[in-house]
């Protein structure tokens, strides 16, 4: 702060000094609450916290008048001020107060920002992170607990479901982090009220989409199983119509762990996606793993069903023979060829 006291700034006058990404504007006492009303200003910073006391010189006329008027030092001095100001409130990267003492694990400073306003657990930095989010991607459990608690006691003022659109729901940015601690997760599934069916704003994944494509866990299929206690559709969509069994086949490290997890809580192998609306057994197929396709078919998929392009799996896996012959996919094909057989004679009168 020391630098920020160095601009030799006087101010006339008592109230408070409201900052925003853009602007830090000095409101009188008198007028504060018709004030913030009037320009929607949504993070105070109350100065008495660090010690010091501050006024601007303002006209006293109206609202629309207590921007910044005159001040010792000119257009310079000024604009050196907000600068500095603005690097010890929101940082390199504009975090707020409580932002910064979160990314620097500053327990004493999290628990005076939210005594003094736990609304600014919703605040959101430039990159689309509220603080929970933000030491989620830390990976730091005690703070995402300090900061569960004050959501848990004060459900009123905070919504611990709030939706960030570059974001989506914190369980989101939890469940695309690879490492991230399976305490973290279990903690926020356990949290009373939260939406584990919470779409993103620009495709619709769900949290589950996430966890399935990104989480890296040898225990994932524990965690998993509490998205399914608390409500989470083993068959959720995407907008182009991917389940979390579409992107669990991709998450190399446990891929096979998260498709029978998920086809033990009645994920479908027979649902189309992706841009030829392809089933997942024809990502199996393409991927080349017929343990993967042995899973899948133990769902009783029907064989007839096709992608987009009128592909059923086994014409899929022909297909790949033709372009790279290997054993996987040969035995990928005889192993279809042989369910296809098997019904074939027992429909045969």
């Amino acid at each position: 702060m020391q630098d920020f006291w160095k601009c030799n700034v006087k101010w006339v006058g008592s109230g408070k000094l409201f900052v925003t990404n853009s602007v830090l504007i000095f409101i009188r006492s008198g007028i504060i609450g018709h004030t913030t009303k009037v320009f929607g200003l949504n993070e105070i910073i109350d100065l008495s916290l660090f010690g010091k006391s501050m006024s601007v010189v303002t006209t006293p006329c109206s609202p629309s008048q207590t921007l910044f008027k005159k001040f010792e030092g000119g257009e310079e001095g000024l604009t050196n001020c907000l600068k500095t100001i603005k690097r010890i409130f929101f940082g390199v990267n504009e975090n707020g107060v409580l932002h910064s003492a979160v990314e620097s694990g500053d327990f004493s400073k999290v628990r005076q920002t939210l005594d003094y306003r736990v609304q600014a657990l919703e605040d959101i930095n430039r990159n689309g992170h509220s603080p929970l989010s933000l030491a989620c991607e830390n990976n730091n459990y005690k703070m995402v607990t300090l900061l569960l608690e004050y959501y848990s006691k004060n459900p009123k003022l905070v919504n611990i479901n709030q939706t960030i659109p570059q974001s989506g729901h914190v369980l989101h940015v939890a469940c695309r982090l690879p490492k991230i601690d399976d305490k973290i997760l279990c903690s926020l599934l356990d949290f009373p009220g939260i939406d584990v069916s919470a779409k993103i704003s620009y495709d619709d994944s769900t949290p589950l989409h996430y966890f399935c494509a990104y989480n890296h866990s040898f225990s994932c299929q524990e965690i998993g199983k509490q998205f399914f206690l608390h409500g989470a559709s083993p068959n959720a969509q995407t907008r182009n119509g991917e389940t979390p069994l579409h992107k669990a086949l991709f998450n190399t490290p446990v891929r096979f762990l998260m498709v029978r997890m998920l086809i033990h809580h009645g994920a479908s192998a027979a649902i189309p996606g992706g841009s030829r609306g392809d089933t997942p057994i024809h990502y199996a197929v393409r991927l080349r793993r017929p343990d993967l396709v042995l899973e899948l078919l133990a769902t009783g998929v029907d064989m007839s069903i096709t992608n987009d392009i009128e592909e059923t799996v086994l014409y899929t896996a022909m297909k790949e023979a033709a372009m790279e012959p290997d054993p996987k996919i040969r035995d990928i094909i005889k192993l279809l060829q042989n369910v296809c057989n098997f019904f074939r004679n027992i429909q045969t009168p």
